[in-house]
């Protein structure tokens, strides 16, 4: 298989597909949410065109998993007061 040339890859590219080359142009990875932001484009609409264009072999992508956690009412008022047990042992200190 020959190397295709870089006018024959511009012809296979559709618009996003060449956003996100332009989007990466400065040789770093980027995320979904900042190359949605930077390219004026929906996430799903990013995603589709990496692997769209990672098929064309002009990018590549992995995918992580992030889990962000955050309390609850009910969590911060338990890490603002103490926890029920806590609160019932310094009440019966006093």
């Amino acid at each position: 298989m020959r190397p295709l040339n870089p006018e024959e890859v511009a012809s296979r590219l559709n618009e996003n597909e060449r956003k996100l080359l332009v989007a990466l142009r400065g040789g770093g990875a980027s995320s979904t949410a900042v190359l949605s932001q930077s390219m004026g484009l929906g996430r799903d609409a990013v995603e589709k065109a990496s692997a769209w264009a990672e098929t064309k072999g002009v990018v590549s992508f992995r995918e992580e998993v992030s889990r962000f956690f955050k309390l609850t009412t009910e969590g911060q008022k338990y890490a603002d007061e103490g926890l029920p047990e806590k609160q019932l042992i310094e009440a019966a200190a006093g």
